[in-house]
């Protein structure tokens, strides 16, 4: 097909014909295809704010659908499609980015509590990704690098959160695993040094503790 040619003849058809062709090309396109192309526009339609408390619902939901293995799309892996990521974990990946970002919003609006618990239930979800528990998304090869937002960001905002709200003994639950995780990864997201600055005298003297007890390894050596 000649681009020069259809795109000439596209520029004398009328407004309702174009969006019948838009819809048409829209239910042809795969998950990918229609993020790449229709992205912006969803972007425009998005609220500027959105509350902490419906962003705590959204974030609900999602994970119990997660749990409920509605992102999960299994096939049989072969030599010559082991690469194949299927539309529905790409679409989990790109909503968990999303609740992460807007996660971030709200400590940033400084409501805490509700961060927590939201960054609390995504990153529960993580973890379960990382440890290879099957029945949420489905790839070959899967991991939070899937992740395609800036996790050091998302990191940092849970971490405040948490230490403007949590215990020593509930900061460092929460910072442990995320240590630990990012031991597994070459320190990439400097987790133990983020958690250090990060919480007050009593909880990083918790967390210290808790490390030592547990054999966790907190930097590069």
């Amino acid at each position: 097909m000649d681009e020069e040619k259809l795109f000439k003849a596209l520029k004398r058809k009328t407004k309702p014909i174009l969006l019948d062709l838009l819809e048409a090309a829209y239910h042809k396109m795969d998950t990918d295809q229609r993020h790449y192309v229709f992205a912006d526009v969803f972007k425009e339609m998005r609220p500027k704010t959105i509350s902490a408390q419906k962003t705590l619902e959204q974030v609900e939901k999602f994970y119990q659908d997660s749990l409920d293995e509605k992102y999960y799309a299994p096939f049989n892996v072969n030599s010559k499609n082991f690469s194949h990521i299927p539309a529905k974990t790409s679409q989990w990946f790109r909503k968990l980015n999303d609740l992460l970002s807007r996660s971030t919003e709200v400590v940033n609006r400084d409501e805490n509590t509700l961060a927590t618990q939201c960054f609390s239930k995504l990153y529960e979800l993580i973890l379960k990704i990382d440890n290879g528990d099957e029945g949420i998304v489905f790839a070959d090869e899967l991991g939070s690098w899937m992740i395609p937002g800036d996790e050091n960001v998302y990191i940092q905002a849970y971490l405040t959160a948490s230490a403007k709200t949590a215990t020593p003994k509930e900061y460092a639950e929460i910072a442990l695993p995320l240590i630990k995780r990012d031991s597994y990864s070459s320190f990439c997201n400097q987790v133990y040094a983020k958690a250090t600055k990060t919480g007050d005298e009593e909880q990083v003297t918790y967390l210290e503790k808790q490390l030592k007890e547990k054999s966790v390894k907190k930097k590069r050596r």
